[in-house]
């Protein structure tokens, strides 16, 4: 019994070794474990507040897409009016076409009026030759004429 004592109190020598060292192990990993639990509440509440600013963000650009569905809706309102306003084009087109003819034919017209009004200026200036030679000759008959008087009223003087 004594061997069996010294036995048993060397088994629980090494029982209470193994139980320090175990309860030793245990208590760091418990330490651990409510470090972690804390690294991870950190880390929990800071996903948290990331999400939280995310979500604010979020509905920023929310608000941001309705302004630029409600700008898109307004460009596609005007594209639509640009295609009913430009059905007038062909209309216009085809008046300004018809409007370049009748340029076409007033540059016509007053090219022909140009070249009368030339014509006319010669025929002007023909005129006046012939006017000024008509009055040469009326000056010289008008000296004949005189001279026919003169010598009509030298007949008609008494002899003496």
């Amino acid at each position: 019994m004594g061997k069996f004592r010294a036995d048993m109190e060397n088994v629980d020598k090494a029982a209470v070794k193994i139980a320090a060292s175990t309860n030793r192990i245990i208590r760091v990993v418990l330490a651990l474990m409510a470090g972690l639990s804390l690294y991870l509440v950190y880390l929990v509440f800071s996903m948290a507040s990331y999400l939280a600013v995310m979500l604010g963000h979020m509905d920023s650009m929310y608000v941001q897409f309705r302004f630029m569905s409600d700008d898109m809706h307004a460009i596609t309102q005007s594209v639509k009016n640009i295609g009913s306003n430009i059905t007038g084009m062909p209309v216009i087109a085809k008046n300004m076409n018809i409007m370049s003819l009748d340029m076409l034919e007033l540059v016509n017209s007053v090219e022909v009026i140009d070249h009368e009004m030339f014509r006319m200026e010669s025929s002007t200036g023909a005129i006046g030759v012939n006017t000024g030679e008509m009055a040469l000759r009326f000056y010289n008959l008008n000296r004949a004429v005189n001279h026919i008087g003169y010598n009509v009223n030298q007949m008609g003087k008494p002899f003496p």
